[in-house]
């Protein structure tokens, strides 16, 4: 994980379980009219250490967290793949907008008349498969390599598409997950244009306050969470490091609004349900759930209520905590983030919360975990994200028994 709250896995984690907020001013909104207000930069990420200078010119910063997190990853699980092998290897990632703060920046030299003095030139820079085809060029991944582009649910529809590639045979080992990097000045005046931006200047590291009755709207970050899923028997051969293993993938269409969930909830219901049949899961087995959680007014709300027509009376016994509230909201980079996040709790036992819950609300009255970490054995877990576009997807990991 690369998130607001440090480079590496160890880093984050150890942040999100002592509730710690990386929500503050982004240096990257400087001199613009957003400057000062709340997001989820990534502090002293230095792309130089994974990545040579040639190859950086490249790159939008999407491209360079997706690099640099995959690096990480691939050294945490320890795999030296032959040519032979690197056919049977892929990469599928999930990005929602891509290179946003590069198209800024390239239209601003365009109506300078500097276009011919930027670095690189901008396509490779900004289109959102770049970072699935930087990845296997720096790791050389020679097998299948996609990108989905579903919006928020980008990177759980990713990780989906991996593990039905190792199913099918198509890959033994898929480096997957997702990132964004699109801090920037029309990122956020679309945002606050569509009226579910964070509206907080002055404590910004409460802005984002998901089921809480005083929550006012999401807050924008960055970030990038990889993952290498392997085919078991060749993980059992190799004595791998196993964190989980990623048992179901569900997916649905809201078929509603550009932008808002349906308020019934039944679109989240559906791709929950999905997901655990996929696993061959009763709700009753899941302990927790790392909720979409964004903290809009609507969001909140319909996820609630989804939760419930999916897990029906055992909603009430489930842990479920947005880890949003102290990362805030990566787009399309969330899911990859978030399913490192549900690992975690598997194999460690224990839940980051919900911070920045005071008031309840009484539409959302489930269990949040609020503000404090909880120590629970969680053999099945559950991570959910919903995307404009009314796309929806959940996948579901349990503890692994050899």
């Amino acid at each position: 994980m690369i998130t607001p709250l440090g480079v590496g896995l160890e880093a984050s984690w150890t942040g999100l379980l002592a509730g710690r907020s990386g929500i503050a001013a982004a240096h990257q909104l400087r001199g613009t009219r957003y400057a000062g207000r709340a997001a989820g930069e990534i502090p002293q990420f230095d792309p130089a250490i994974w990545i040579a200078p040639k190859r950086r010119r490249t790159m939008g910063r999407y491209s360079q967290l997706a690099v640099a997190a995959a690096h990480l990853a691939w050294r945490d699980a320890g795999i030296e793949i032959s040519d032979g092998e690197a056919l049977r290897a892929g990469c599928v990632l999930g990005v929602a907008a891509g290179g946003l703060p590069e198209i800024e920046a390239y239209k601003e030299a365009l109506l300078d008349g500097r276009a011919k003095s930027v670095a690189y030139p901008l396509l490779p820079r900004m289109l959102p498969n770049q970072a699935s085809g930087q990845v296997a060029t720096a790791l050389g991944l020679r097998g299948p390599v996609s990108c989905v582009s579903t919006a928020c649910a980008s990177g759980n529809n990713a990780i989906g598409t991996a593990l039905h590639w190792i199913r099918c045979g198509d890959a033994d080992l898929v480096v997957t997950g997702s990132t964004e990097a699109c801090l920037s000045e029309i990122c956020l005046a679309d945002l606050d244009r569509m009226g579910v931006l964070s509206p907080e200047t002055i404590r910004l590291d409460t802005a984002c306050r998901p089921f809480d009755r005083a929550r006012g709207g999401l807050v924008p970050a960055e970030g990038a969470g990889i993952l290498v899923l392997e085919e078991e028997g060749r993980a059992r051969r190799r004595g791998a490091h196993v964190y989980c293993e990623l048992l179901g993938y569900g997916s649905s269409a809201d078929a509603f609004h550009p932008v808002a969930p349906r308020r019934d909830g039944s679109g989240i219901a559906t791709c929950i349900e999905r997901a655990l049949c996929d696993a061959h899961a009763i709700p009753e087995r899941v302990a927790y759930v790392n909720a979409h959680g964004t903290g809009t007014v609507v969001g909140d709300e319909a996820e609630t209520i989804g939760l419930k027509r999916a897990f029906g009376t055992h909603a009430r016994r489930v842990a479920v905590s947005s880890t949003k509230s102290m990362l805030g909201h990566q787009l399309g980079g969330c899911g990859g983030v978030e399913a490192a996040i549900v690992a975690l709790v598997v194999e460690r036992g224990q839940i980051p919360p919900t911070i920045n819950y005071e008031t309840p609300d009484p539409v959302c009255d489930l269990d949040y975990v609020p503000n404090t970490a909880r120590s629970v054995r969680v053999d099945l877990a559950l991570s959910s994200a919903f995307g404009f576009g009314g796309t929806n997807a959940a996948i579901v990991v349990g503890r692994y028994a050899g």
